[in-house]
């Protein structure tokens, strides 16, 4: 949806997880650390999504990236700190529900096996709805 390329994902997999750890509060006393790489990271990850708007920038190419960089109404156009920021939290969320999502789902199924097992017999129970 925001039009990052698919080889970059090391990239954004590194970003995201010092993004979140960031974020987690944990049992740690001093996060300093954390919060200067969690901090380093959404500025790298900001700099690379406007990097890839700017590529866009008149040559459109459907994604929101492209959106935003193309937006004609100066009044809802967002200034390059804004596009960083904006986008940065939509990669986040995006990237980290999802991941986490799959994930938790696996984890359930795999303490759930008996639910596993009827999903496996019956792929019919998975509801596919859009």
């Amino acid at each position: 949806m925001l039009g990052v390329p698919r080889e970059d994902k090391h990239l954004f997999h590194a970003w995201t997880a010092a993004i979140v750890a960031g974020a987690d509060i944990g049992p740690v006393s001093d996060t300093t650390e954390w919060d200067c790489a969690s901090r380093q990271a959404r500025q790298e990850l900001g700099q690379y999504l406007v990097g890839l708007a700017e590529q866009r920038r008149g040559r459109p190419t459907g994604d929101m990236l492209s959106d935003s960089i193309n937006e004609p109404d100066p009044a809802v156009r967002r200034t390059e700190v804004e596009l960083a920021s904006t986008t940065v939290l939509l990669f986040v969320a995006g990237h980290e529900t999802t991941v986490n999502l799959i994930a938790n789902g696996v984890l359930t199924l795999l303490r759930h096996p008996d639910e596993l097992s009827r999903l496996r017999a019956d792929p019919g129970l998975l509801r596919h709805e859009r």
